[in-house]
């Protein structure tokens, strides 16, 4: 039986429409610089480049570089969520293999958000490349438990179950899955503004 849940009070829709919106016209440019914007950023009208490929980029992102800066085959995900100004990674792991190269711990990406809008358009862009096979595995937005702190936190984790997924396989999903996320995720929400507007005008 489905059961219909979308939000009838205008005043949530709009809600719903400025978070979305948020989301859209945080441009390239203006996304979260893991730097801290260096003197660089003055050269290049705003953006310094330290991207992906900045040799500081795993310590900067990390709370304590010195013992735990972000993990190689993690990184890509963590800093593609970490330029989304609305999302913020506090917690990853690139997965890892037991004693006899069984896979033991899944890469996961931890994160919190200022709305809920954001881990539902997550999970959605997650079945949209899946569904355009971008990814191997399916993937998932998870909520999960941190200590006493009541803000929700979320992971975007694999769902592979009872499969022989290789770590290999995950790493490739999460380089995948980095490179298209932001784009797929600003279509996403403007398909949703659209939807949205319809509401507001037929209330």
């Amino acid at each position: 039986m489905l059961i219909a849940f979308e939000a009838r009070d205008k005043d949530v829709i709009e809600s719903q429409r400025r978070d979305l919106q948020y989301l859209c016209t945080q441009s390239a440019a203006a996304a979260r610089q893991p730097c801290g914007a260096c003197g660089a950023a003055a050269q290049n009208g705003g953006a310094c480049g330290c991207g992906l490929d900045w040799s500081q980029l795993a310590r900067q992102l990390s709370s304590d570089p010195e013992r735990f800066p972000i993990e190689a085959c993690i990184l890509p995900l963590v800093f593609a969520l970490s330029e989304l100004p609305a999302i913020a990674p506090c917690w990853s792991c690139e997965g890892h293999l037991d004693t006899e190269g069984r896979l033991h711990r899944l890469p996961s990406v931890w994160f919190t958000c200022h709305a809920l809008a954001y881990p539902s358009l997550l999970a959605e862009a997650l079945s949209a490349l899946s569904a355009k096979r971008v990814l191997k595995h399916n993937w998932q937005i998870a909520a999960v438990h941190c200590g006493s702190a009541l803000e929700p936190v979320f992971a975007i984790e694999p769902r592979v179950g009872g499969t022989d997924a290789s770590l290999d396989a995950l790493h490739a999903d999460i380089q995948a899955l980095s490179a298209k996320l932001r784009d797929r995720l600003q279509v996403l929400a403007a398909a949703h503004i659209a939807r949205l507007d319809a509401r507001l005008l037929a209330a």
